[in-house]
């Protein structure tokens, strides 16, 4: 998430290869909610689709257990994004929770632009 490596919708339609057109970063939105663009703090945190919901809630009762004054302290997605990253002792969580929602973000199929699903073969 932090390098950019990985293929939710907000950097995966970034790059230009193979032909592929890059997506305006407004139409990169999540495959599953399908009403906000795709981004790592909307990804881990703000989703509200079922599939991603039951994640949140785990990694977020165990984030406020490890740090509770992490609890309301940050002013923006981004900036609990960044003081999350920031917490070495919820290292371990941070772990577990990329690495359930990257299994639930394939790097190949359908990418969500402007409310349209597109399945790209071979991709």
């Amino acid at each position: 998430m932090v390098l950019s490596s990985h293929s939710i919708a907000v950097d995966c339609r970034r790059w230009k290869e193979r032909g592929k057109l890059i997506v305006p970063r407004e139409w990169r939105l999540c495959r599953f909610c399908g009403t906000d663009i795709k981004d790592p703090p909307h990804t881990m945190f703000l989703c509200d689709h079922p599939k991603l919901a039951k994640i949140h809630e785990i990694f977020l009762a165990k984030i406020y257990a490890e740090v509770p004054e992490i609890h309301g302290r940050a002013t923006s997605p981004w900036a609990f994004f960044a003081d999350v990253l920031q917490q070495r002792e919820i290292t371990p969580l941070l772990g577990w929770c990329l690495l359930n929602l990257v299994r639930m973000h394939p790097a190949r199929g359908r990418c969500a632009t402007a409310s349209v699903y597109w399945w790209i073969p071979g991709n």
